[in-house]
């Protein structure tokens, strides 16, 4: 028998867990933080006090309790975003079993252990591409796939009654700047009963565009405008390690150095760094101070430097914010510049920030270039071609609120999947699948 729990990220975008049951075994994918309320509590209280009862009071973490914690079997983050990881320091101290996650996420773990002071109680195994890990009722495999974070993942969960997917969050990008294509002939050959699925764009009907859009929108923004005596500050998502590349390779070419301004950028380049993936020519500034004082040091000399800067949504805590309002020791000047290489995560705390902070820098006459980003989740148009390719017997979307899952819900059934074989969730819902066979679309 399959059961499928769908505990976090289906009443919201982030916060993700689902346990899928194979007869006697659990195995648990993903433990998300819900990051609205957890940065809201960041803000007023700091790191201080962060327990598994506090976080789970603020709804900031999956609520886990209806789980046999005896009968897991693995724990599989997909990927390093912290809506897929950021859970585990608060709960896996109530299981006994292996963390499987690839070797970028480990790293990352392991410092968001450090951030929270906990000690991470189950052994955290680095599983690489396409090596499989066994279970008494199942083959685990994970298959590389392009997202905005590197080394994320599909969880192959290979039972006797078929394979059930976990792709959540991915898209298929056939020309990253960074890493590996998605391994899609190795898709193709499972026999997939279900499939849980990233929906956070279903709605949109265009394909999304590769990374490689994005660094050539960076590239053109500074061969078609003349920054020369200008201010730069550049924004993006920590996590976005091929973004932040292209964004060094865009310093160099006008002979710019570069900052690293902010805790998070530290966090993952650190990370990337342990993989392999360098970041030699940046200095990193973690905290407040330190960035305090390098900043006086170049506050007559800031326009040899392109800085990188957290902040992206108007965190008023983020270095940007702190820039923008005095906290920090960089006046902007009209005609200084600030770019959004991101998108605003459409929530009412974001977009309430960046409203704020983008009229503070309309204020300054600081010139802001909006949206410099391709999106990390695949579109209408990828998860049909996606579904043809994988063809699983059931669907069942994931990463979003109900209203949202509908989209992948309708895309399902005009191609062909009956009622019966499509899942629309909630957080605390089980589902139990059929082998029913679908047939050929």
């Amino acid at each position: 028998m399959i059961k499928i729990h769908t505990l976090g990220g289906y009443n919201e975008t982030g916060k993700n867990m689902t346990a899928i049951e194979v007869d006697d075994e659990f195995i648990v994918c993903d433990m998300g933080l819900h990051l609205e309320p957890y940065a809201k509590y960041q803000d007023e209280h700091g790191m201080k006090n962060l327990t598994k009862e506090v976080m789970l009071k603020i709804g900031a973490i999956p609520d886990d309790a209806k789980i046999p914690k005896e009968k897991v079997v693995a724990i599989i983050p997909s990927h390093a975003h912290l809506d897929h990881i950021g859970a585990i320091p608060f709960l896996e101290f109530d299981y006994k079993a292996p963390i499987l996650c690839t070797p970028f996420a480990k790293e990352v773990l392991t410092t968001l252990a450090q951030d929270v002071h906990v000690q991470i109680s189950n052994p955290v195994i680095a599983l690489k591409n396409n090596k499989q890990y066994k279970t008494k009722n199942a083959t685990i495999e994970f298959i590389h796939v392009t997202h905005s974070v590197i080394q994320t993942i599909i969880i192959a969960i290979t039972t006797k009654y078929g394979t059930i997917l976990y792709a959540n969050d991915f898209k298929i990008d056939k020309t990253p700047t960074l890493g590996e294509k998605t391994d899609l002939e190795k898709l193709k050959k499972y026999n997939v009963l279900a499939l849980i699925c990233d929906c956070i764009k279903a709605e949109t009907e265009e394909q999304t565009p590769s990374e490689a859009v994005a660094k050539q929108m960076l590239e053109d923004l500074f061969d078609k405008h003349d920054f020369s005596n200008k201010t730069i500050i550049i924004s993006t998502f920590s996590s976005h390690i091929a973004r932040l590349k292209s964004i060094l390779q865009c310093a160099k070419k006008i002979n710019r150095k570069i900052l690293f301004l902010g805790r998070s950028l530290a966090k993952y380049a650190e990370a990337a760094a342990a993989e392999g993936i360098e970041f030699k020519e940046v200095e990193f500034l973690k905290y407040g101070d330190q960035i305090r004082k390098q900043l006086k040091k170049i506050l007559d000399k800031r326009h040899e430097y392109l800085i990188v800067a957290t902040g992206h949504q108007g965190e008023p805590s983020a270095v940007l914010a702190k820039v923008v309002t005095g906290k920090l020791p960089l006046k902007l000047e009209k005609g200084d510049v600030v770019i959004f290489s991101s998108t605003v995560i459409p929530n009412e705390e974001n977009i309430k920030n960046r409203n704020t902070l983008d009229e503070q820098l309309e204020k300054k006459g600081v010139v802001i270039f909006k949206d410099v980003h391709v999106s990390g989740h695949a579109a209408r148009h990828d998860l049909k071609e996606f579904l043809k390719l994988v063809h699983p017997t059931h669907i069942i979307p994931a990463q979003a609120p109900e209203f949202v899952q509908k989209h992948l819900i309708t895309l399902a059934k005009e191609i062909g999947y009956p009622e019966e074989c499509l899942h629309l969730s909630y957080n605390g819902n089980s589902i139990v699948l059929s082998s029913v066979k679908q047939k050929s679309l």
